[in-house]
């Protein structure tokens, strides 16, 4: 019986069966005018690939720098952070908080000696691989690679040098006062 009914209706009312057998967003295109090609072109597909590796040829590098550049800037305010932890903790406890640097492996250290001698280590912190402390810039003047803090917040005058692999760097003042700041 249906069979017969979808016959008569195909036969005797084609405009009809073929706006049933369209979807309703088909329907909505048809009746606005527009129409729509299936697929894309090879050259269309070619073009949209060679503007993106374009862009993507001339935004990469930039990216590289930018986020290096953001992870100094991140790994420097660490260290001030630390290096005021440093400070508040000295004056809380009433003790010589060290701030130990060690270079060559990518770290630093926060430690205070107890009543025996024996130092104590509070923190110790690892710099990301493409971010350095560098001695050998000439605004480095840390003594033997260790600073500190007393108990009064007082600290040693120096100035602590990071540098990323784009030679960037970023300087870490401590004032006698204690205080702490960070500087391109």
């Amino acid at each position: 019986m249906r069979k017969a009914l979808l016959l008569y209706v195909v036969s005797n009312f084609p405009k009809i069966y073929d706006s049933v057998k369209l979807n309703q967003a088909d329907r909505l295109r048809k009746k606005a005018g527009f129409t729509f090609p299936h697929g894309f072109s090879l050259f269309e597909v070619l073009l949209v690939v060679c503007v993106l590796s374009l862009v993507g040829g001339i935004t990469a590098p930039h990216l590289v720098d930018w986020r290096s550049n953001m992870r100094l800037k991140t790994v420097a305010v660490e260290l001030k952070e630390n290096l005021i932890l440093a400070k508040t903790l000295a004056a809380k406890e009433n003790l010589y908080i060290f701030v130990e640097l060690v270079p060559a492996e990518g770290k630093y250290r926060l430690a205070y000696k107890n009543l025996n001698g024996n130092l104590i280590p509070v923190k110790e912190e690892c710099l990301p691989p493409d971010v350095k402390i560098d001695k050998a810039h000439p605004k480095y003047s840390v003594t033997h690679d260790k600073t500190g803090f007393n108990s009064r917040g007082g600290a040693d005058n120096c100035t602590i040098v990071l540098s990323n692999l784009q030679k960037k760097s970023k300087l870490i003042s401590i004032s006698v006062i204690g205080k702490v700041e960070v500087k391109n």
